[in-house]
């Protein structure tokens, strides 16, 4: 915090407020909403483009206007591998805790669970096709790296820092948390307004992905918080979705349809372990005083 802190007061300019934090973040929702209900970029290339870029290009334009380098939002060599420990080893145990939980469940549900390898892309709509090839693969974790870096860098590296000043950093977390948990309910409306759900499994949809993401926002807001450094949010975001992309489960049935399952023990184990991380790097850290 302090290091992001004392770079933000060197600028040359006004240090940016809620202010610009608001501007950027209504900008970026407007595209997102152009980009998932009109352009649907991710049509063409398996990814939101449109999105990525805007989102990119905001990051850019921030640094740019106030003259601050890439460590004002967190990209930064400071306790790199230290950081991109914690946040590798909390998100593979929350990994493997999740797919552990959908695994017993449909174990003992008589539907005998296995697990196998394949590149496709998540959709919330079950039976949707997908893409299977390892060209898609290398083109789900290209994507997953600039996604990464992109929701990041604007909620963690920027939106995270904007609002503290305004708020108390416990208050920031949480409100950047819940922006990111309304950034992914477009998906679910735009799967209702073409046909592909009702408005009851919409409704759903949108509560219980919407609550998810808002709570792994609030988790990887904490962890970046801690570290003072955006790689171990990168590492652990990136991580997540590639193998949500890559590892799948399947039963006696075809493709298990219980994917709410893995991901709600993923984000409670992460949030859990995010928590005991925070408290024992307070324990170390009075130890050493």
């Amino acid at each position: 915090m302090n290091r992001v802190e004392n770079t933000l007061r060197s600028s040359k300019f006004a240090p940016p407020n809620v202010a610009t934090a608001v501007y950027f973040t209504v900008f970026l929702f407007l595209v997102r909403f152009v980009d998932v209900f009109f352009v649907r970029s991710d049509e063409w290339f398996g990814e939101q483009v449109l999105t990525k870029v805007a989102g990119i290009v905001c990051i850019l334009l921030y640094l740019w206007f106030y003259r601050l380098p890439l460590r004002s939002i967190g990209l930064t060599r400071h306790r790199l591998g230290y950081a991109l420990a914690w946040g590798f080893a909390i998100i593979v145990i929350a990994l493997v805790v999740g797919y552990f939980a959908e695994w017993l469940f449909l174990f003992l549900n008589g539907q005998g669970p296995t697990f196998y390898v394949n590149p496709q892309g998540n959709s919330l709509v079950a039976d949707m096709p997908v893409y299977r090839s390892l060209g898609f693969a290398a083109i789900l974790l290209g994507g997953n790296i600039v996604n990464a870096l992109m929701e990041e860098g604007f909620f963690r590296g920027f939106l995270l820092f904007q609002f503290k000043d305004a708020f108390s950093v416990r208050k920031a977390v949480i409100v950047q948390g819940v922006l990111f948990g309304l950034w992914h309910v477009f998906w679910p409306i735009r799967d209702y307004l073409t046909g592909k759900t009702s408005l009851v499994a919409c409704v759903s949809t949108c509560l219980i992905y919407g609550t998810i993401s808002a709570v792994i926002g609030i988790a990887w807001g904490l962890l970046y918080s801690k570290t003072q450094n955006l790689w171990s949010v990168i590492v652990a975001h990136t991580l997540n979705n590639s193998v949500l992309n890559l590892l799948h489960i399947t039963t006696i049935d075809g493709p298990a349809a219980t994917i709410g399952i893995r991901t709600t023990f993923i984000v409670i184990v992460f949030l859990v372990s995010t928590l005991l991380f925070m408290k024992y790097a307070r324990q170390a850290t009075s130890m050493k005083s």
